[in-house]
């Protein structure tokens, strides 16, 4: 199965390649993705497999990125 996380960015140049290399370094591979914005915020949607969602949480949560579920 897989697991959708949701990250809440500010909108900014270089927010989602620094979110691309938090999830690579930490070896997760985005199996979805979907992003928007608006009101200065980015929301991302990220399909993940179950196996690496606590991989993917650990390294969200060292680079401060917020997961808003």
């Amino acid at each position: 199965m897989a697991t959708d996380v949701t990250v809440i960015l500010d909108d900014q140049p270089g927010e989602l390649a620094r979110l691309g290399e938090v999830a690579g370094a930490a070896r997760v591979n985005l199996d979805g993705f979907a992003a928007f914005t608006g009101e200065g915020k980015g929301v991302v949607h990220m399909l993940v497999a179950d196996e690496s969602l606590g991989a993917l949480r650990e390294a969200l949560a060292a680079a401060g990125m917020g997961v808003a579920d």
